[in-house]
């Protein structure tokens, strides 16, 4: 653990650290989150509780979020991609929820979304593109 502590509960666990305080994980956004190797892993610690959105669920964490939605699962979303997506209105904006996690090429890396993509190349330029 990285500075922090943790309870486990039967529906998910409540995870604390000194900068994000104490905030609960649970479902199928807390079984991403432990793909990824929990606090350890990309993400870090969760900044918030998990929170419902029109469609579905979101849990934000130092590195990034877990998106999820019952016809597109759970999906991390980090770096330059989150930082683009939280500008063209996440999940409520054009693009909707990811359907995919990145995607690494040769130029760069792209996430899917149902109605688009944002694609990100090697100096951290993203373009986003509706469908």
């Amino acid at each position: 653990m990285r500075g922090g502590s943790f309870s486990l509960f039967t529906g998910g666990a409540i995870y604390w650290s000194p900068s994000t305080g104490a905030h609960f994980v649970k479902g199928a956004i807390y079984e991403r989150w432990a793909r990824s190797g929990y606090e350890s892993g990309l993400l870090g610690f969760p900044t918030q509780d998990e929170i419902n959105t029109t469609g579905g669920a979101v849990g934000r964490f130092t590195g990034g979020a877990i998106y999820w939605s019952p016809s597109t699962g759970a999906r991390v979303v980090a770096g330059a991609v989150y930082e683009t997506y939280l500008q063209v209105g996440a999940e409520r904006g054009a693009l909707g929820f990811p359907t995919a996690e990145a995607t690494a090429y040769s130029g760069g890396s792209r996430v899917e979304f149902q109605r688009g993509s944002i694609t990100v190349d090697v100096l951290g330029r993203a373009t986003v593109t509706t469908n």
